[in-house]
């Protein structure tokens, strides 16, 4: 209820600031009575009212990291990306995707997450697939795991690392 009476309480003065230069406003806020000052107005913008920041965003992928650099088949994999924000967001799409023979992703994961201004730190776990030199599984060897971060369907930021898959 407070924060509704506050945001009211911004307009009137607001209002009435434009329409009078020489305006004084005294005041106190209690359960009963509700009078404005203009301390109490710097007090509602501060608490009450979300200020847009201005400024351009800037995320950066600090580390991008696996657990292990070679793994066997159906084993857990452990993912970390490490990531710099410049100012708190949040709904960040962060997707991990990678041994990508033929077409198709064994790994494709997506967080959706909160960033916080400084660094973050996600992480991801994953089984790799049936490794095979014959049919029903993929090749031993080399693949890429890819890491991307969206806001709003924008990509952010991407980064590549490679692991070996073993039988």
């Amino acid at each position: 209820m407070i924060d509704l009476v506050s945001v009211v309480v911004l307009f009137l003065i607001t209002v009435s600031c434009v329409f009078s230069s020489s305006l004084i406003i005294s005041a106190s806020i209690t359960s009963e009575v509700i009078s404005y000052s203009q301390e109490r107005t710097i007090l509602i913008q501060n608490s009450s009212i979300p200020v847009q920041e201005t400024g351009e965003v800037e995320v950066q992928i600090l580390n991008f990291s696996t657990d292990k650099s070679t793994y066997s088949s159906k084993e857990t994999l452990k993912a970390t990306v490490i990531i710099n924000s410049s100012i708190q967001l949040n709904g960040v799409r962060v997707n991990l995707w990678g041994i990508k023979p033929r077409g198709y992703a064994y790994i494709n994961d997506t967080k959706i997450v909160n960033l916080s201004a400084g660094k973050n730190e996600i992480t991801f776990l994953a089984t790799t697939p049936y490794c095979t030199r014959g049919c029903g599984g993929v090749f031993p060897g080399p693949y890429e795991l890819k890491v991307e971060i969206y806001l709003n369907e924008k990509l952010l930021d991407s980064s590549v690392t490679t692991i070996t898959l073993t039988e």
